[in-house]
């Protein structure tokens, strides 16, 4: 995956769409979420950017999003403000749809967990 281009946002969204897409049902509440937050960062094309990167996803075992936002996420989330942004709308994105999957939780707990290890 060329990530050249990416900026926090795209990592955001990335790790958005992991977490919506965790329980193989991304549905309408999480979407309305996801495009509430590229609306707010100004996304050019938020639908294309949300396309581009479902694609990457679907090929992508949870293992492999799992270590790519782990592997990747210093490079993204440069400062303690960046890391608050991530969680707050990661918070907001679990209680979107009113359920709590586990593979959501435990990517917010390995997330929390990096943050932790930053301080």
């Amino acid at each position: 995956m060329n990530t050249s281009h990416w900026s926090f946002d795209h990592f955001c969204t990335y790790t958005l769409l992991c977490l919506a897409s965790s329980d193989h049902d991304l549905d309408e509440k999480e979407l309305k979420t996801i495009r509430t937050f590229l609306n707010e960062q100004e996304i050019e094309n938020p639908e294309e950017l949300i396309e581009e990167l479902l694609v990457v996803i679907k090929y992508q075992t949870v293992q492999e999003r799992e270590k790519f936002i782990i592997d990747s996420f210093t490079q993204f989330v440069k400062t303690a403000d960046d890391a608050q942004d991530l969680v707050d709308i990661i918070e907001e994105l679990i209680i979107s749809d009113f359920t709590i999957d586990p593979d959501e939780m435990n990517l917010y707990r390995m997330i929390k967990k990096i943050i932790r290890e930053l301080d």
